[in-house]
């Protein structure tokens, strides 16, 4: 986790106006670098000792169970409900989309 955090901080201010990789290489990096740490974590979580704490699945004696057995473990081993996953994927569309649309309309971007 934190190796990956120090590498993508790295990588982003290499990219950061330098004078030999093309700012617009960033549209490529950055999804590369958040794939990856998304695969290390999926990856973590079924090792027999994992790196990261992850929380552990409620037992059956904590109550009644509200969520489908999926989304319970789905959700405890990312540390988010799924609302809030759906939530944050649809505002990253939500960005996508207004950010064609500028350059579409011809937005002069002078980064």
């Amino acid at each position: 986790g934190a190796a990956h955090a120090m590498g993508t901080s790295a990588v982003s201010v290499l990219i950061n106006h330098d004078e030999n990789i093309p700012s617009n290489s960033s549209q490529f990096v950055y999804p590369v670098l958040l794939f990856g740490g998304g695969l290390l974590t999926f990856l973590d979580t079924y090792r027999s000792k994992p790196i990261g704490t992850y929380s552990k699945l409620p037992g059956l004696d904590d109550g009644p169970v509200e969520q489908t057995a999926f989304d319970r473990k789905l959700g405890y081993k990312i540390g988010m409900e799924i609302h809030h996953g759906i939530f944050m994927f649809l505002f990253w569309l939500v960005l996508l989309v207004g950010s064609i649309t500028l350059i579409g309309r011809g937005y002069d971007n002078k980064y």
